[in-house]
This record gives C-alpha cells, sequence and structure tokens, in this order.
C-alpha cells in the first residue's frame, strides 16, 4: 500500500482516505483495502481511477470483512480488469 500512496497524487490519497473514514468501520475498510493493493495493485489503481467506484467499494470493505478477503482473492471481482 506504500507504494500506492508513493505513487498517486495527494488529492486521490485524501479521497481515498475520506472515503475510508466515512465507511461503517474504517479499521476494517483500510485494511481490506490494504490487503486489495497487496494483493493486486492494478486492481485498486483502475478503481481508484473512478472516485465513484471507489467511494462504493471503500464503504462495502467497511461493512464486511468476509467481502475484503473475498475481494483480495479474487481482485477481478472488484470491478478491475486487472488479473
Amino acid at each position: 500500500m506504500e507504494s500506492w500512496l508513493e505513487h498517486h497524487d495527494e488529492d486521490a490519497v485524501i479521497r481515498v482516505m475520506n472515503d475510508v473514514l466515512a465507511s461503517d468501520d474504517p479499521d476494517v475498510a483500510l485494511s481490506g483495502l490494504v490487503r486489495l493493493a497487496d494483493e493486486n495493485p492494478a486492481v485498486v489503481d483502475e478503481v481508484v481511477g473512478s472516485p465513484s467506484l471507489a467511494r462504493r467499494l471503500i464503504r462495502l470493505l467497511g461493512g464486511s470483512a468476509a467481502l475484503a478477503q473475498h475481494l483480495a482473492a479474487h481482485p477481478r471481482s472488484a470491478g478491475g480488469r486487472a488479473s
């Protein structure tokens, strides 16, 4: 995740962090996002490139640790085309 943060502009990072904080459980949302980024950074790049998709995904991640685990195992389910 650190490398992801280093390769994105400040506005994107702030937007993602605000979405994480707005989720039902920010700790679970951030943990899920980090796991997804570690497993397949290209998917996270693609998702974050769409603010609306990123917001929805992060809120879903904050509501379900099981979903976060599923997406880490199957990152294409996050809506990305990368594998």
